[in-house]
C-alpha cells in the first residue's frame, strides 16, 4: 500500500514496519522526505514562523463571502488551479484567494500596469490573477527558489489565454532582481518573511513613476501586535514583518496604506 507524503509516493505505515528490512526502509523514507521538502522555504516559514497552519479570520466569513460575490473574481482557470492546490499541495492556505486576487486585478487595471514583478510564486495563482488583467503586451515576471510546483503552475497557465504573459525565474530573488532589466509598475511580495525588508529596499528603486509595491501577510494573524518578549522562540518571521511595517510607516520617502484584507496587505509607493 502506498500513500502520498509531501507530494512523494512512499510506503504506508503498514508496510514500513516490516522488521525484516527496517534498516533499509527507514533511511530510504528519510531521504525521500528530505528531497520532498528541500527548497520549500514557504513550507518552513509557515511551520516555524506562522500560526501553526491556521490563518486568523479578520472578517466575518459571511461578510467576506458577500464581498467576494459582488466583486469581479479571477477566471475559471484560476479557480481550478486553486482547487487543485487545495486538494494536492501542502500549505494551500498560502493561496491569496478570490478576495485578494480581485484586489490585485483591480490594482493592475486601475494603474494601467504593463509590467509586474512577483516575488514568491507558490503554485502560480496570484501570477495568473494579475496576468488576466494586463494588456496583451503585458508581462508578469515571477520569482521563486523552488521549481517543484512549476508543472502545476504551467498546467493552468497553459490553458489560460493570458498564461503566455507569465515568465517564471528560478533562483534566490535577492540575486535575480539585480539581473532584471527595466522598471516595474507593480511589485507583489509574498515570499520568505526574513527578507521582506531586503526585497522592499531592492525593488523601490525599480518602480516606474506610477509604480506600487504590494506586500502580503503583513498582519501575520495578529502576531505583529506582540512585543518581542511575547514571541515564540521558534518564530522566525514576526519580527521581520514588524521591521518592514515600522520601516514603511516611519519613512518620509514612502507612502503606505496597510489594509486588513486576508492576512494584511501593505500598499506602498514612492512619495
Amino acid at each position: 500500500m502506498y500513500v502520498k507524503l509531501f507530494g512523494k509516493t512512499v510506503k504506508s505505515r503498514e508496510n514500513l514496519f516490516n522488521f525484516e528490512d527496517l534498516r533499509i526502509k527507514i533511511p530510504v523514507l528519510f531521504s525521500q522526505l528530505i528531497v520532498a521538502i528541500s527548497g520549500l522555504e514557504k513550507v518552513f516559514y509557515v511551520i516555524l514562523g506562522m500560526h501553526k497552519g491556521v490563518m486568523m479570520k479578520f472578517i466575518n466569513e459571511e461578510i467576506e463571502g458577500y464581498a467576494i460575490s459582488k466583486s469581479n473574481r479571477p477566471s475559471q482557470y484560476v479557480k481550478e488551479l486553486g482547487d487543485e492546490t487545495r486538494a494536492n499541495v501542502p500549505m494551500s492556505m498560502m493561496l491569496v484567494g478570490e478576495m485578494e486576487g480581485s484586489l490585485l486585478g483591480f490594482l493592475v487595471r486601475s494603474l494601467k500596469v504593463k509590467r509586474v514583478l512577483e516575488i514568491g510564486t507558490y503554485t502560480g495563482y496570484s501570477a495568473l490573477c494579475m496576468a488576466e488583467n494586463l494588456p496583451e503586451e503585458g508581462e508578469v515576471i515571477t520569482l521563486d527558489i523552488d521549481d517543484e510546483l512549476t508543472p502545476l503552475s504551467k498546467k493552468y497557465w497553459g490553458q489560460s489565454p493570458d498564461g503566455k504573459k507569465i515568465n517564471k525565474v528560478i533562483g534566490p530573488a535577492l540575486e535575480t532582481i539585480p539581473k532584471l532589466d527595466g522598471e516595474f509598475d507593480l511589485v507583489f511580495i509574498d515570499a520568505d518573511k526574513q527578507n521582506y525588508l531586503n526585497y522592499l529596499k531592492l525593488v523601490i528603486p525599480r518602480l516606474s513613476e506610477k509604480g506600487i509595491v504590494v506586500v502580503d501577510n503583513v498582519l501575520w494573524s495578529g502576531k505583529v501586535l506582540k512585543a518581542p518578549e511575547e514571541l515564540d522562540p521558534t518564530d522566525t518571521s514576526t519580527a521581520h514583518i514588524q521591521e518592514l511595517n515600522d520601516y514603511v510607516s516611519s519613512s518620509s520617502e514612502l507612502y503606505g496604506t496597510l489594509l486588513p484584507i486576508r492576512d494584511g496587505i501593505f500598499l506602498i509607493t514612492k512619495v
